[in-house]
């Protein structure tokens, strides 16, 4: 049985902790409060929804408006209960697709986020819609890293394992 220091004590009896993996870390103290399993391998998707967020608010302002593209079409016909079903055409601003990814999960604000934050910069200009879509992910990472998340590899910026083929 683990043994638990008394911080991490007081927080699993106050919080109910049942997550499978968790680490409540002190940026500013530096200081380790609780860790269940934080180095195993798993696929967290709410922070590919915050890191996903987090790269897109980098580079645009949330009053900007976004174009929903072609970059729906990667989830045309996949089954995904996040998704928010935005259409093609639809004028969204950021802020708004910010909440809707936030808020729901969706993963298509996520996709239209991610595409067109890549096509707002001029160096990924002559870049397929998906090598664009591996860029942001390529930030997702680098952003991952100057947080010090050593251990965090994100492969695509929503969590849909079947996808990993069509982003190569």
């Amino acid at each position: 049985m683990k043994k638990y220091s008394y911080k991490e004590k007081k927080l699993i009896d106050f919080y109910e902790i049942s997550a499978e993996y968790l680490t409540i870390y002190d940026i500013t103290d530096k200081d380790m409060y609780y860790n269940l399993d934080g180095d195993v391998e798993c696929f967290p998707a709410g922070l590919t929804v915050l890191v996903t967020a987090l790269v897109a608010l980098k580079y645009r302002k949330l009053d900007d408006v976004f174009l929903v593209g072609d970059e729906q079409i990667i989830l045309h016909d996949f089954i995904d209960p996040f998704r928010g079903f935005i259409k093609v055409g639809e004028e969204w601003t950021f802020k708004e697709l910010l909440y809707f990814l936030l808020m729901k999960s969706a993963s298509d604000a996520a996709y239209a986020i991610a595409y067109n934050v890549m096509e707002s910069l001029p160096e990924y200009d002559n870049l397929s819609m998906n090598k664009k879509m591996i860029k942001f992910v390529d930030l997702m990472n680098e952003y991952a890293n100057n947080l010090k998340l050593n251990n965090t590899i994100f492969y695509q910026h929503i969590l849909i394992e079947s996808f990993l083929g069509l982003l190569q």
